[in-house]
């Protein structure tokens, strides 16, 4: 029988109208695990080990990329994975905008790889999130790979986009 544990991070305090947290989650054991993921925010989703499927249903999950975009979920999202660790970067709909120009509901209830939205930033997230040593460390890398990026970004013209750089 499979365990499954849970851990949460604050962001950084630049990062907050942009973040909502970091989390990570462990399965350990044998078996598969399946379950529901109620309506969320947009995440970052990253396997650290091997990849997991994701649906709308049992029958539609498909087996995704180990580092993964979607957006803002209208509906429960069905999960099939197995022993490993994952980890998240929970995103306002501030961050889509500020972060990469992308509004929000352009992505709700989709699932992309990583670098469909983030370009060659993908695969340096994916690597400096799996070479991190355990959960802290990966949060304070999660934390300076965010104020980097925040950095390289404007503020936009939207009249509600903070302006925190």
């Amino acid at each position: 029988m499979a365990e499954v544990s849970i851990r949460f991070a604050v962001p950084a305090e630049r990062l907050r109208p942009f973040l909502s947290t970091y989390w990570e989650m462990a399965v350990s054991g044998e078996g598969i695990v399946e379950d529901w993921v109620p309506p969320e925010w947009a995440n970052i989703r990253m396997t650290l080990d091997e990849p997991w499927a994701f649906g709308a249903s049992p029958e539609t999950a498909k087996t995704l990329p180990t580092a993964i975009i979607h957006g803002p979920t209208s509906r429960p999202t069905f999960v099939r994975g197995h022993a490993g660790r994952a980890f998240g970067i929970g995103i306002l709909p501030t961050g889509w905008n500020r972060l990469w120009r992308a509004n929000a509901s352009q992505w709700a209830d989709r699932f992309e790889p990583l670098e469909t939205l983030m370009g060659d930033d993908a695969a340096a997230l994916e690597t400096t999130l799996k070479s991190a040593p355990d959960f802290a460390a990966r949060a304070a890398a999660a934390d300076a790979f965010m104020l980097d990026l925040l950095a390289r970004t404007k503020a936009s013209a939207f009249a509600n986009s903070p302006d925190v750089a």
